[in-house]
């Protein structure tokens, strides 16, 4: 059965993101990944449902990150 829902991840740590990725996608759900703030701004037109935000470095990226998105 598939499932609408998308999520998506940011963070700069690829096995963090593939951790994520694989068990959502299990779940079948749509999964896109970004592994900056730059590159999750261009994907903000996919109109996720879920955003999962990682710790970014350097840091206080994930702070500015989370702020952008609020």
């Amino acid at each position: 059965m598939a499932n609408n829902t998308k999520i998506l991840i940011i963070d700069d740590e690829p096995d963090f993101v593939d951790a994520f990725r694989r068990t959502f996608e299990a779940k079948s759900y749509q999964v896109v990944t970004a592994s900056s703030r730059a590159e999750a701004e261009g994907l903000m037109e996919t109109e996720p449902d879920i955003i999962v935000l990682g710790t970014l470095a350097p840091a206080g990226q994930a702070f500015a990150t989370h702020k952008w998105l609020k």
